[in-house]
């Protein structure tokens, strides 16, 4: 019997190990925010080519980020089928520490793709692993087809513009796409 048991907390602790800097996942709503359910369509053709010298001249923000989980898969690098949506979950601060707003989240190889997104989704974890309830907002759940860009490896950062600087954050992870 206590072997069972120690079975399962090692299996419910499993998925929050996996989740970079956020813990649990959020499936309430308050307000007009939406849930961490509830996932942002982002049309293929607002997928667009991001310039070298975009991503080569942006600052570090110096605050936290997560892209928790691609596809549900919480590994930090991720094979992906181009031709069916790719759900992207996660949180991200700006470097005033507030929730980023609109930023592009980046996938860097031979060229690099900025995907539209911005941050609204309750993340009560967030806040309180960040000790900041100001960041209650700061995830993001999206999902968008890949179909347009090339097969390969690809990093993934997070672009914010704040004030005619543009600022990065390393998602830590990469994706393949086949």
């Amino acid at each position: 019997m206590n072997k069972l048991l120690v079975l399962i907390a090692a299996v419910g602790i499993v998925p929050l190990a996996g989740c970079g800097q956020s813990g649990q996942q959020s499936t309430g709503t308050t307000g007009t925010q939406p849930s961490a359910e509830h996932t942002t369509p982002v049309t293929a053709s607002s997928i667009q080519p991001v310039a070298a010298s975009v991503v080569s001249s942006a600052q570090l923000s110096g605050e936290p980020c997560s892209l928790d989980s691609v596809d549900g898969n919480y590994a930090a690098r991720v094979p992906l089928s181009r031709g069916k949506p790719t759900v992207f979950r996660g949180w991200l601060e700006n470097h005033q520490r507030q929730p980023a707003g609109s930023f592009r989240l980046v996938l860097i190889g031979n060229q690099a793709y900025g995907i539209p997104a911005k941050t609204g989704v309750e993340r009560p974890d967030v806040a309180s692993g960040q000790h900041d309830p100001g960041l209650e907002a700061a995830g993001f759940n999206f999902s968008a087809t890949l179909k347009t860009l090339p097969a390969g490896d690809y990093s993934v950062r997070f672009l914010m513009n704040e004030g005619g600087k543009t600022y990065w954050c390393d998602a830590k992870k990469t994706v393949v796409l086949q």
